[in-house]
């Protein structure tokens, strides 16, 4: 199987959750970066932006919020910022949450406890619907 660079950013500051995460995405064939803070993402974010094809944020990160960096990746100056698809966790989604999500392009939102299975099913159909060539097999498995 050929090698490819696709990958999807999860923003999670909880350390032991976005390990598994990012664990059970290696497992389905789907490369990962992690990020803790705002930051963090912003900095992984701008190193890897060409690969990117997906967004996993947590809207609860500690002294900032997972739209915050939303807001960045929309304004920031690449013609792939704009489109690139979004995925809300957070313990809480209110009308708010999802009013904010739908200016900055937020796909789909889930709360915490995640079903990974059906996370992946979203993944999956975000990936499918936004790239067109995108198949289950063409991300291949890295950890990080």
């Amino acid at each position: 199987m050929k090698k490819n660079k696709n990958r999807i950013l999860i923003l999670e500051d909880d350390k032991e959750f976005r390990k598994i995460l990012m664990n059970f995405f290696s497992i389905v064939n789907i490369q990962t970066l992690g990020a803790e803070t705002i930051q963090e993402a912003i900095e992984v974010y701008k190193e890897n932006i060409d690969n990117i094809k997906l967004l996993l944020v947590d809207l609860w990160i500690p002294r900032s919020n997972g739209m915050e960096f939303l807001k960045f990746v929309r304004s920031y100056e690449h013609p792939l910022s704009k489109n690139i698809p979004a995925i809300i966790m957070s313990c809480v989604i209110t009308p708010d949450v999802v009013k904010t999500g739908k200016q900055l392009g937020i796909i789909s939102y889930f709360e915490k406890p995640i079903d990974l299975n059906e996370l992946q099913e979203a993944v999956y159909m975000v990936l499918k619907q936004t790239y067109s060539s995108y198949n289950n097999y063409n991300f291949e498995i890295e950890n990080n």
